[in-house]
């Protein structure tokens, strides 16, 4: 399953595999994992293998703006 989440620093949005969120702290709240490839290909092969996040991916506060529990 996808998301669409808000990054709350930057305001930007993207879609993100739902096992990259990561301690949701309320509903529609959480961190999320994101790697640090270097192409836009290597990420969206990422993404839609729904690859499993590693140890070494940053994590950023979002918000999840569509999903089973954000706001439709």
């Amino acid at each position: 399953m996808f998301l669409v989440v808000e990054f709350t620093d930057t305001s930007e949005v993207d879609v993100v595999p739902s096992l990259w969120m990561q301690d949701q702290e309320v509903e529609s709240y959480g961190n999320c994992y994101w790697p640090s490839y270097k192409t836009t290909d290597r990420l969206l092969k990422a993404k839609l293998a729904h690859e499993q996040p590693r140890d070494s991916w940053t994590q950023f506060a979002v918000e999840i703006i569509y999903g089973p529990t954000g706001r439709v």
